[in-house]
């Protein structure tokens, strides 16, 4: 892994398992759930949103691998870890796996955590 980045006042993860309908093209003019919540997220970090904070983000869409992002203060997207697909997103062991690794790029003094899917 990396050097572990300097410490922030704040992190935020952002969960968002779209391995369902949620990152699925209905029809070709809809626009994809996730994309377009990522999409906003980049927006609020441009309009300084995020202040001192880090925003990562675990992203799973349907056909693509699973990984780990980070939304960058000039909303750009940086992959911190690409993950296999070969376990479920909303297995424990995943799960406990994104959080380690989360904590290990965006160490902060307080955390915060986003469910994103269905059941949130």
């Amino acid at each position: 892994m990396p050097p572990v980045p300097e410490q922030a006042p704040r992190s935020v993860l952002v969960y968002m398992s779209a391995n369902n309908s949620l990152g699925y093209l209905t029809n070709e003019n809809d626009k994809v759930y996730d994309a377009a919540d990522l999409e906003e997220m980049q927006r609020a970090a441009i309009a300084g949103d995020l202040g001192n904070s880090r925003l990562i983000v675990y992203h799973h869409a349907r056909k693509s691998a699973a990984e780990l992002k980070e939304i960058t203060v000039e909303g750009g997207i940086k992959t911190l870890k690409v993950y296999d697909t070969a376990e479920s997103s909303s297995s424990v062991s995943r799960m406990e796996q994104v959080i380690d690794d989360f904590k290990h790029f965006a160490p902060a003094e307080k955390y915060g955590l986003v469910f994103w899917s269905h059941g949130s």
